[in-house]
């Protein structure tokens, strides 16, 4: 999600980490939803964040060997609403996300893979 120059991001705790992890929402498309509609409904329910109109941005298989995880992402502009509570997610200029990226900070395959071919499609900046 764009919005004002930023990209949102979610707080997760992560078992393996011990902590918490800065990761673009995401989640698993549930019986008879669309990709598109579970994005969103996954945007929400991780941040708060309602968006609308979708876009694809690129599908990968993370693995061709031992799991079936094929990966859809997604991308939109369109905020709806802004949640009052922000305990749940962060907003992050691109700059920073990369920065975060080399400092470990952002350090899920997902997360990497969204930003970095967000950054080819449409360059170092946001709008």
């Amino acid at each position: 999600v764009i919005n004002d120059g930023k990209v949102l991001l979610t707080r997760q705790y992560r078992l393996f980490l011990n902590g918490l992890s800065m990761e673009i929402p995401a989640g698993k498309v549930n019986e008879n939803e669309s990709p598109e509609v579970a994005c969103l409904r996954e945007c929400y329910e991780e941040t708060g964040v309602k968006c609308g109109n979708p876009k694809a941005l690129l599908n990968y298989n993370p693995d061709l060997e031992y799991t079936r995880n094929y990966t859809q992402i997604y991308y939109t502009d369109e905020v709806l609403e802004l949640p009052r509570d922000s305990k749940t997610h962060l907003w992050l200029s691109l700059d920073t996300c990369y920065e975060y990226i080399f400092e470990e900070k952002i350090s899920d395959s997902l997360s990497l893979i969204a930003l970095l071919g967000f950054c080819k499609k449409f360059g170092n900046t946001l709008k």
